[in-house]
C-alpha cells in the first residue's frame, strides 16, 4: 500500500532481503499494482527511486507445517494488549484489528497466544461477566488452530482486591463457564510478585479462583500467576509454603532479560519450587522479551506518530532475539514460551516499543520471517541438546525430527547472550561471523538463514567435518542423519536439555478439605506491610506485640466445623478456637504474636486446621519486626 499510493508509472524500483543483498531491479507497472516473481522464503525490502520503501514477508503455508497443538512456540498479545483494541491501523480489515493479528499469527507458525481477561472490567456490578471480545478472539484463533492461554489479569471491583474469596470464586467459576470452551488453559493474575500484593494474599485468592474454575472445567490446566522478579524470597516462601501445589498444574515465570539472566532465573525459581515439592513441574514463560535493543528510536508513522518505534538495527535486533530465546528455554525445560508482544504495544510513554512482530501499519517485522522460519525448521521436533563445536563463541542446538535426522541451529554468541541485564546494550550492527565445524556422516547439507530463504548447501569434508560459518543471527541446517564427537567417530557428546515435565497437580490426601481456604492478615495498625526483599507485614517500633487474623472460607455448599492449628512460628488465640463455617462463607480467628517470639526480627507464622474431620492447606504469613533503636 505503501509503495502503490508513491510509485508513479515506470519508477525504478529495486528488492534487497533483510541483509541487504539485492534480489531483483524493475520498473513501477502501470496502474497501481506491483507483481512480484515468485519468491524464496525470507524478509524483503522494496525500495522505489523516491525513496518510499515497504517491507514484506514470504513464509511457509499453513497446509505445509508440522506444528500442532503440542507447539513449544507461543506469541504474547496477539489479539488485544492492555484492554486496547485497535493498537494499529490495518487498511485490510477495518475495525477488526483482532481478527487480522490472528490471520497473520496463523500464517506465522503461531499455534499458542496468551491473551488477557480485565476481572476488574468484565465483572459487572451485577455480578454478570462481560467477555464477548475475548471470547470471540479465542473463538477466531481456534478457529485457525490457535489455542490460548487467558490470564485473569486483575481482580473484580466485587472481590475487594481479592480478600473476597467467595467472590473470587464465583468470578472464576463464571469465567470458566462462559469461555471453557474455548479456552483449556488459564492463568490467575499477572506478576503479583511484583504488582504489590503481599504472597499470603496471592494464594489464599490463587487457591479460590482454582476451585472455581475446576467447577466449571474439571480438566482446565491453570498456572500461578508469574515470577517476575527473582529476589522476592519471602513472597515464594509464602506462596510456595501455601501449598498452592494442590491447586495448580504448573510454574510460570516471565523473563524480560538477556539471555544469560534467563539461566540464572530459572534456576532460582525452580530452587525455590523445589523446596515447596513442585520440582517436576512443567513450567511456562507466558511472558518473553528483552530491554537489550533499547529505548524505540524511530517514529511511527500516521495517527500513531506520537509514538517511538524501532530502528532497522533494533528490528534485526529482536529477530536474532526470538530464535535464541527460544532455544534456551527449550534447553532449561520451559514447556512453552510466550514471545512478548505480538502486536504493537508502547510503554514508557510510548517510548518503549515491546513489538516484535507488527507495525503500526500492519507490515511485518524480520522477527516475524523469524518466528516463521524456527516454527517451520523446528517445531514437532525433540531438543536433544546442545552440541560441542570447534569454536567456544558458537552456540549450536540439536534438534532429532520424526524421521529420525537432526536439524541444527547455530550462531554467534554476542553481548545477547552473555550480557547481564541492562538497556541498550545492543552492540550490532557486526555480524560477528566465526568460522568452526563439527563432525558429520558425509553428505550434502541445506543451509537455512534467520528469516528462512536458503542458504546455500554445505558439505562434510574427507575427514568427516562439516565447515561452517556462524554470524549473530541464527541458522538452521537440516537432514543430518548422525551427529558425532567434534575428535573422533563416537556419539556426539551433547549438553542434554532439562526434562520439562507434565502439568500435574498434587492429588489431595482422602483426609484433606481442598475448600477450606484460609486467609492470613495483619492488623494495619499494629504492622505496616513492606514490598520488596523482605516482603513481610512489619511490626512497628515500640509495639511489644501486633494482631493477626486468620479468616477461614469455606468455599463449598455444605456448613464445617473446626479449628486451626500453628505450625511454625508463635501466636496466642488462634489454635483450638471453634469455628462454623457457612456454605461458601467465612469465620475469622484473631490472635497476638510478640515481639520476643520473632527469631532474629523474622517470623514465618503458618497454620492449617481440621474441619468436619478433614485437613485444610497451609496457609502462612511473613511477620518481621523493626529494630528498637535509639
Amino acid at each position: 500500500r505503501t509503495c502503490s499510493q508513491a510509485a508513479p508509472d515506470g519508477m525504478a524500483y529495486k528488492v534487497s532481503d533483510w541483509s541487504g543483498r539485492q534480489i531483483s531491479v524493475g520498473a513501477w507497472p502501470k496502474g497501481d499494482r506491483l507483481a512480484l516473481p515468485a519468491s524464496e522464503k525470507g524478509y524483503y525490502w522494496i525500495k522505489l527511486e523516491n525513496g518510499v520503501e515497504a517491507s514484506f514477508a514470504v513464509v511457509a503455508r499453513p497446509e505445509e507445517r508440522r506444528s500442532g497443538p503440542e507447539s513449544w512456540y507461543g506469541a504474547c498479545g496477539v489479539t488485544s494488549v492492555e484492554r486496547f483494541s485497535e493498537h494499529f491501523d490495518c487498511p485490510w480489515y477495518g475495525p477488526a484489528t483482532d481478527l487480522f493479528a490472528i490471520d497473520v499469527a496463523a500464517k506465522a507458525g503461531v499455534r499458542w497466544t496468551r491473551s488477557w481477561l480485565w476481572m476488574g472490567d468484565a465483572v459487572q456490578k451485577d455480578g454478570s461477566l462481560r467477555c464477548a471480545d475475548v471470547l470471540s478472539s479465542a473463538r477466531e484463533a481456534r478457529k485457525r488452530g490457535i489455542s490460548t492461554c487467558l490470564c485473569a489479569q486483575t481482580h473484580s471491583k466485587r472481590s475487594k482486591g481479592g480478600t473476597d474469596l467467595a467472590e473470587v470464586y464465583r468470578n472464576m467459576k463464571l469465567a470458566g463457564e462462559k469461555l471453557g470452551g474455548d479456552v483449556k488453559t488459564w492463568e490467575y493474575l499477572n506478576e503479583s510478585d511484583c504488582a504489590g500484593a503481599p504472597g499470603w494474599l496471592v494464594a489464599a485468592s490463587l487457591k479460590a479462583a482454582s476451585l472455581g474454575l475446576r467447577a466449571a472445567c474439571p480438566d482446565a490446566v491453570l498456572s500461578p500467576p508469574s515470577e517476575h522478579a527473582i529476589f522476592l524470597k519471602a513472597y515464594d516462601e509464602t506462596l510456595y509454603g501455601s501449598e498452592i501445589g494442590k491447586y495448580v498444574d504448573c510454574m510460570n515465570y516471565h523473563f524480560y532479560s538477556t539471555i544469560a539472566q534467563t539461566h540464572k532465573k530459572v534456576a532460582c525459581y525452580r530452587q525455590r519450587a523445589a523446596l515447596a515439592g513442585m520440582a517436576p513441574r512443567e513450567c511456562w514463560a507466558t511472558e518473553a522479551g528483552t530491554y537489550i535493543e533499547g529505548g524505540g528510536r524511530a517514529r511511527a508513522h500516521g495517527r500513531f506518530d506520537c509514538f517511538m518505534a524501532h530502528d532497522r538495527a533494533q528490528e534485526l535486533c529482536t529477530a536474532e532475539f526470538i530464535p535464541k530465546l527460544f532455544a534456551n528455554s527449550r534447553m532449561l525445560g520451559v514447556r512453552r514460551t510466550f514471545a512478548f508482544t505480538f502486536r504493537p504495544f508502547n510503554q514508557q510513554g510510548g517510548r518503549k516499543d515491546w513489538c516484535w512482530a507488527l507495525r503500526r501499519d500492519g507490515a511485518v517485522r524480520p522477527a516475524y520471517a523469524a518466528f516463521s522460519a524456527m516454527a517451520e525448521r523446528l517445531d514437532g521436533a525433540e531438543l536433544e541438546g546442545e552440541v560441542g563445536v570447534s569454536h567456544k563463541d558458537v552456540a549450536a542446538f540439536a534438534y532429532r525430527q520424526k524421521d529420525g535426522t537432526f536439524t541444527l541451529t547455530f550462531w554467534t554468541k554476542t553481548e545477547m547472550d552473555a550480557s547481564g541485564f541492562g538497556q541498550n546494550i545492543f552492540g550490532g550492527p557486526d555480524p560477528a561471523p566465526r568460522k568452526f565445524a563439527l563432525r558429520v556422516p558425509a553428505g550434502t547439507y541445506r543451509l537455512f538463514d534467520m528469516c528462512g530463504a536458503p542458504a546455500g548447501v554445505a558439505a562434510a569434508d574427507k575427514k568427516g567435518l562439516l565447515n561452517l560459518v556462524s554470524t549473530r543471527y541464527p541458522k538452521y541446517v537440516e537432514g543430518i542423519p548422525r551427529l558425532y564427537n567434534r575428535y573422533v567417530e563416537g556419539e556426539a557428546n551433547l549438553l542434554p536439555a532439562v526434562e520439562p515435565g507434565r502439568p500435574r497437580r498434587d492429588a489431595a490426601a482422602p483426609d484433606e478439605d481442598l475448600s477450606i481456604v484460609i486467609r492470613p492478615a495483619y492488623s494495619p495498625a499494629d504492622f505496616s506491610f513492606k514490598k520488596g526483599s523482605g516482603d513481610r507485614a512489619v511490626l512497628g517500633k515500640g509495639k511489644e506485640s501486633g494482631r493477626v487474623s486468620f479468616v477461614c472460607w469455606n468455599l463449598s455448599g455444605k456448613p464445617k466445623k473446626g479449628a486451626l492449628r500453628v505450625l511454625s512460628g508463635k501466636a496466642s488465640g488462634i489454635a483450638g478456637k471453634a469455628l462454623e463455617l457457612p456454605p461458601m462463607g467465612s469465620a475469622t480467628v484473631e490472635g497476638m504474636v510478640r515481639r520476643e517470639d520473632f527469631s532474629d526480627g523474622e517470623m514465618l507464622l503458618s497454620v492449617d486446621g481440621m474441619f468436619s474431620g478433614r485437613r485444610a492447606t497451609t496457609a502462612a504469613i511473613a511477620l518481621a519486626a523493626e529494630k528498637e533503636g535509639r
